[in-house]
């Protein structure tokens, strides 16, 4: 089976974050990669993040944007 990357670029609302990150943890679709890149966030997305431990892989970068933070997330 086909391994699905699912890439989220964020900077914002961390509450929204955490809805996300849950709604892609629930589907059932089994080789699944959630990429969250977190865009020079100053609130407490780290934290939130990294509660899911390596249920998720988190690439972390100064904030530069939205395509500057697809780009990372797709080299990633």
């Amino acid at each position: 089976m086909t391994s699905l990357d699912i890439l989220v670029p964020y900077w914002g609302d961390p509450r929204l974050m955490r809805e996300t990150v849950e709604s892609v943890l629930a589907q059932s679709y089994p080789n699944l990669e959630l990429i969250v890149v977190d865009d020079g966030s100053t609130d407490e997305t780290a934290a939130v993040l990294g509660a899911y431990g390596n249920r998720l892989r988190v690439v972390r970068k100064q904030n530069g944007g939205l395509a500057s933070a697809r780009n990372a997330g797709v080299e990633a």
